[in-house]
């Protein structure tokens, strides 16, 4: 089987890339951004591999403000069926409080 564009994670296309499955790029075929900027200066470092072109970027964020925030775990976290179940209500009106800003 072949195929000329696949999404996969970024570790996969390293090691499909180590292991001669994947094509190098030659990557002076990438097009400059539209203020003219060259695609290896355009990308986030790293994004630019012998065989893949990164193109998501995840990130998890924890501020110190939310009730998420590492301080603020010690008692936030109820892992009990019974208490999502009860708290249904006033969970789903507090998300969609913050949803509506």
């Amino acid at each position: 089987m072949s195929i000329d564009v696949a999404d996969v994670e970024f570790s996969d296309a390293v090691r499909l890339c180590d292991d001669g499955l994947l094509e190098e790029i030659d990557l002076s075929i990438l097009l400059a951004a539209l203020d003219g900027t060259s695609a290896e200066d355009d990308f986030i470092e790293g994004a630019l591999q012998d065989c893949a072109v990164a193109n998501i970027v995840r990130s998890t964020v924890m501020a110190p403000h939310m009730r998420t925030a590492a301080a603020n775990l010690g008692n936030a976290w109820v892992n009990n069926f019974e208490f999502w179940v009860d708290k249904d209500a006033d969970l789903n009106e507090l998300f969609n409080a913050w949803l509506a800003n």
